[in-house]
């Protein structure tokens, strides 16, 4: 027995007087699908359904003529080759590890030259409101460094493996600090933030490679007063590591256009040309 449509559309009744849920079309106006699969409106059947029938097709032509169909690579979506000796992908970790060895590269040089890193007391001018003049009021904030992360500061980091994701101006924060001055409240109270610059000077860990990737630094005038211990791990620099880690992250099995990193790049690419 067919249901009958609800007031709202969503529920109809059964041949037994119980409500049972189903779904409404928003174009035919009826029960029991909607307008992604509305055979009113797509009566040779839905876009998805005529991809699948004509890959069906093409399949079954192929193998009554005898003549095998190229495979489709995973990464670049070519046919012709796979995944493994894909020429796009071999060129994509390529152009990654050059920018990550120079991100090391700079990031290294930048903590070292400043002494970022655990102990270093950091000073900027903070604004806050002042109850007993009525208005904020400008006055000096420091705090120390706790620790300090190398680890997945590298560019493609900031990025998701995502169509509909692009990146994360918060996922990468490798500094915890503490704050030693302010209200009793407010002292000894820790976060973690991005990277330093002084004074708003276009000054980041990537410099030229850093901020063409659009990877943000905290520009609020801090300075580092008493440098720290500085600890570069000992293959930070170190190519081969690099390249094994690249080689890593490309072991999804997700395309290209997912790397949001590698459309960045391309960005960048043609902005320069």
């Amino acid at each position: 027995m067919p249901y009958k449509k609800n007031d709202d559309g969503t529920y109809a009744l059964d041949e037994y007087g119980n409500f049972q849920k189903t779904v409404y079309c928003g174009w035919c106006y009826t029960t029991g699908h909607n307008a992604r699969s509305c055979p009113e409106r797509y009566p040779e059947g839905t876009p998805a359904q005529r991809r699948n029938r004509e890959k069906e097709e093409a399949k079954a032509a192929a193998k009554a003529s005898g003549v095998k169909t190229p495979r489709k690579c995973s990464y670049c979506e070519e046919r012709g080759h796979i995944r493994r000796v894909c020429p796009q992908l071999t060129t994509d970790k390529a152009r990654l590890v050059d920018e990550v060895v120079q991100y090391r590269t700079e990031t290294s040089k930048w903590v070292k030259e400043r002494g970022i890193g655990p102990g270093a007391l950091i000073a900027h001018v903070d604004e806050e409101w002042d109850y007993t003049q009525n208005k904020y009021v400008k006055h000096n904030l420091y705090q120390v460094v706790q620790s300090f992360d190398f680890g997945h500061m590298d560019p493609h980091f900031h990025y998701y493996i995502a169509l509909r994701d692009d990146y994360d101006w918060h996922k990468v924060q490798p500094m915890r600090m503490v704050r030693v001055s302010g209200t009793p409240a407010e002292m000894g109270r820790d976060h973690r933030a991005p990277m330093l610059t002084k004074d708003g000077e276009v000054e980041s860990v990537l410099h030229e490679c850093m901020q063409a990737l659009g990877q943000g630094t905290e520009k609020e005038g801090r300075e580092v007063i008493c440098p720290g211990k500085v600890n570069v791990p000992d293959d930070y620099l170190d190519r081969a590591s690099i390249e094994e880690s690249i080689e890593g992250y490309f072991k999804t099995l997700k395309t290209r256009r997912h790397y949001n990193v590698m459309q960045r790049l391309d960005v960048i690419d043609k902005s320069e040309e």
